[in-house]
């Protein structure tokens, strides 16, 4: 299984806690945001990915429309910060064959458009894959 987690980077210039939950509050708004648009998330995957057809767009529908706030399931959830331990939006992909190839190119397009948007928004952010 692999996972993608988007989490807060280094806040150059805002080091208080404050700062920090604000930035945190703001990623969490942009992804709430984005998943309410999963247009854009297909529409971003087949901006990037030039080898994709009109076909596709139907195969990817089944994954993109699980990132919609009504779904709670593992397709994506957000983690809080707790202690020491930073918030995170974490998405996971299981599977094989096509069907795995589909979630993850979801999954990629939707970190572009979290990453992209927050960088509009002044705010780095990080993007583990593991």
């Amino acid at each position: 299984m692999t996972g993608y987690y988007i989490e807060l980077g280094y806040l150059s210039g805002s080091p208080g806690p404050a700062d920090r939950d604000q930035a945190w509050t703001e990623l969490k708004h942009v992804a709430t945001m984005i998943r309410h648009r999963p247009n854009s998330i297909l529409d971003e995957v087949m901006r990037v990915e030039a080898h994709r057809k009109p076909e596709d767009r139907g195969k990817l529908w089944g994954f993109i429309e699980r990132y919609h706030p009504r779904f709670e399931d593992a397709t994506i959830k957000v983690t809080d910060p707790e202690g020491e331990t930073p918030g995170s939006i974490v998405q996971l992909a299981s599977g094989g064959n096509e069907d795995r190839r589909n979630k993850e190119s979801v999954r990629r397009a939707f970190c572009r458009l979290v990453i992209q948007e927050m960088q509009r928004r002044g705010i780095k952010v990080n993007l583990r894959v593991a």
